[in-house]
């Protein structure tokens, strides 16, 4: 075992036997007496609701790319300024009453460590099925590319970003991978698009269609799977919770653990 597998080794071996033993305990990890918000608002809130994160992470960032400067992480900072300026603007937003809903933000009736507690136990819990999925999905995916059809294996761009980023660089994309984005895409995913397709259409087809868009809207084939299974189990978090705290919690560790990985193989 050289080096890298070594790092690698010392990362996930502790959470998949932890995980392990969480998932054998079959003891349930719901908050007391707790449901998830339901959706309270119309279809127009929907559209604007949907049509302020379309402006923020992607018409913003785009027209600003278009009008800066050619620079080797320019496209990069501009949707990071575009992420968090959104994550600046969220609050503000659900509680100016513009809006006929609450996507359960607030950590009512929990601590805020508390609730971060809980995520870490969930994330712990989903880091077997999660790691299952990635190595069975990377397999099937370099067996369809044998037969000659045209798939990448390619990992996210973003982590290609982190293999040759500065430490000013770094200092900027952790944090947001780590935090921001996890807040943004819960808010986003699960405070939004599956409470409002589970209002019209019912559980099940929100959480598949709300985590196939999930894993669509990252772009990349070779973590497809793995995110959609994320979404799945962090729509089962935030049915369990009834709060977001907890979601974001995973969503940031799994991003964390992708980041450390990454370091790890270089």
């Amino acid at each position: 075992m050289d080096s890298q597998q070594l790092k690698i080794f010392l990362i996930m071996a502790p959470q998949l036997l932890v995980g392990t033993c969480l998932l054998l305990c079959r003891r349930s990890a719901a908050s007391p007496q707790v449901q998830e918000p339901r959706w309270m608002g119309t279809c127009w809130d929907a559209i604007a609701f949907f049509s302020v994160a379309l402006i923020f992470l992607f018409v913003l960032p785009d027209l600003a790319y278009s009008l800066s400067p050619e620079s080797e992480h320019i496209s990069y900072l501009c949707s990071f300024l575009g992420t968090c300026s959104y994550a600046l603007f969220l609050p503000r937003l659900l509680r100016s009453n513009a809006f006929s809903f609450s996507c359960g933000l607030s950590p009512a009736q929990l601590s805020l460590g508390r609730a971060l507690l809980r995520g870490a136990l969930h994330y712990l819990r989903a880091a077997p099925l999660l790691f299952l999925a990635d190595i069975l999905w990377l397999y099937l995916l370099s067996v369809l590319c044998a037969t000659g059809l045209p798939l990448s294996l390619e990992p996210q761009e973003l982590l290609w970003e982190l293999e040759n980023a500065s430490p000013l660089m770094l200092a900027i994309i952790i944090p947001i991978t780590c935090a921001v984005a996890p807040f943004v895409e819960e808010v986003l995913f699960r405070g939004g698009v599956h409470r409002c397709l589970k209002f019209f259409w019912g559980k099940w087809p929100a959480a598949l269609l709300s985590s196939l868009l999930f894993a669509a809207l990252h772009g990349n084939w070779a973590a497809s799977f793995p995110l959609f299974v994320l979404s799945l189990l962090l729509v089962r978090v935030y049915e369990l919770e009834g709060r977001l705290f907890p979601c974001v919690c995973l969503h940031g560790l799994f991003n964390l653990n992708g980041v450390l990985l990454t370091f790890a193989s270089r």
